[in-house]
């Protein structure tokens, strides 16, 4: 009041606020820590490492991977980028060559923080890779080239069986006496003699047993054969048959002395014959 009267001053009041520095620090929801944590990651699959962070000022955020900065390492690389204000690390398609320790370097004027995390890549390496498909393709060559030797060695048995079946046909059964040289031995032209039916026997009438001894084509063995002679009873024999399968040479050599044996009968100062088996001649 300035001689009784009331004087009003009116001004502006412009108020400053002072807010609060704080430091750097990693929230709860990044899945990189100061004490460090564990990513684990599937070969050729996308995943993202993330460092969010709050403090005043704003603080910066650079990655480095094993002590390099980030940008240098992937420089030019579309597979890798940064999101979020740098918060996210992004990778498209891991390999092998992403696995290694990141750090999010993170830095304003109070503090600095480096949180950061191990990535581990499971799967097979690039390497590891190159060496499965080598081993596969490997054992695929492998298992191709037994296929082709095993139907090499059907065709080949078969077209054997099918020589052995033609001297069955030819040399067993059928002979041609009409070509017998009286001029000739026996032994020269016994493939000529025929089969005589009635000294086949059954392959179940047979019982195997030990081996007696062996020859140039041939081998004998002990054996029990049943019904010969009309005998309900075994009948103890000597029995020859071929040394080696599928030996065309030994077979014929057996089939002549069969023949011979049956073109000269039975005598008491020779090996008599008593029976033959030889609906399994194409086998030996």
């Amino acid at each position: 009041m300035i001689n009784g009267k009331y004087l009003t001053f009116m001004t502006t009041f412009n108020p400053f606020f002072f807010l609060e520095k704080i430091a750097p620090r990693v929230l709860s929801s990044s899945n990189v820590s100061l004490e460090g944590t564990e990513i684990r990651v599937k070969l050729n699959l996308p995943f993202s490492i993330a460092c969010y962070v709050e403090g005043r000022p704003k603080p910066k955020i650079t990655w480095l991977k094993d002590g390099e900065n980030i940008d240098e390492i992937f420089e030019n690389n579309d597979e890798v980028s940064l999101s979020d204000d740098n918060q996210i690390l992004n990778f498209k398609v891991v390999t092998k060559k992403y696995e290694g320790k990141y750090e999010c370097n993170v830095k304003n004027r109070v503090g600095h923080i480096k949180p950061f995390a191990n990535v581990i890549i499971e799967g097979l390496s690039d390497t590891n890779l190159v060496i499965t498909i080598v081993s596969f393709t490997i054992i695929v060559i492998i298992s191709f080239s037994f296929v082709i030797i095993l139907v090499i060695r059907i065709k080949k048995n078969k077209i054997i069986r099918n020589d052995m079946l033609q001297l069955e046909l030819f040399l067993l059964r059928e002979g041609n006496v009409s070509k017998l040289n009286k001029e000739c031995t026996i032994e020269e032209q016994a493939e000529m003699l025929p089969y005589d039916n009635s000294f086949e026997i059954e392959r179940e009438n047979i019982t195997l047993g030990k081996q007696l001894g062996a020859g140039a084509f041939g081998k004998v063995l002990l054996a029990q054969v049943k019904g010969l002679n009309g005998k309900e009873s075994p009948t103890r024999v000597a029995l020859k048959m071929c040394k080696y399968e599928y030996d065309k040479a030994h077979l014929r050599a057996l089939i002549m002395e069969l023949k011979i044996m049956i073109h000269l009968g039975k005598h008491l100062n020779i090996v008599n014959l008593l029976g033959a088996h030889t609906s399994n001649i194409d086998k030996g």
